[in-house]
């Protein structure tokens, strides 16, 4: 495993010097979703760099995500979005394909939480985990799906190009 390791470490290196795309570093399908799955969630916290860690697949010679330290900010609203990380922003500014790939991702997530299959899959899941947590944690209140929801189309807004109101002279 010695030598995945100093494989990935000098993909990694490669990304932050600019020698290499982030589609040359990074799997772009799954850093991609993994990224617009955070922003959506408002689970900013797993993009911080720090927070970051990643699998080297030896099959593909890619980084893949894997989620660490993910925290759902209940109460907040002001939570940022992926952009405002500067990794993140290097990874989608950096490269269309990753950013296609989020760029979907969040259109696909904002459409299925508009839709009523996703509300109760989460009301479901939520309403069995407090059960769960309510033997230990009995004041524990569940994430509002409504915040979610307007998460989504936040998140979409903000992915989107932005329009040209001007015709290009």
């Amino acid at each position: 495993l010695s030598a995945d390791l100093a494989i990935s470490k000098s993909l990694l290196n490669g990304f932050v010097r600019g020698h290499l795309k982030p589609s040359e570093v990074f799997d772009p399908d799954l850093m991609g979703k993994f990224i617009a799955v955070a922003d959506v969630w408002g689970a900013s916290h797993v993009l911080r760099w720090h927070n970051m860690r990643f699998y080297y697949n030896p099959i593909t010679a890619l980084l893949e995500p894997i989620g660490f330290d993910a925290h759902l900010h209940k109460e907040k609203i002001d939570v940022p979005h992926a952009l405002e990380e500067p990794i993140i922003s290097a990874i989608l500014e950096g490269d269309p394909v990753i950013k296609s790939v989020y760029q979907n991702t969040i259109k696909r997530l904002a459409d299925e939480i508009a839709g009523e299959d996703t509300k109760k899959w989460f009301h479901t899941l939520a309403q069995k985990q407090l059960r769960i947590l309510h033997k230990e944690f009995p004041s524990l209140n569940g994430f509002r799906f409504e915040r979610i929801a307007k998460r989504a189309r936040d998140v979409l807004s903000l992915s989107q190009p932005p329009t040209e109101n001007y015709p290009e002279l």
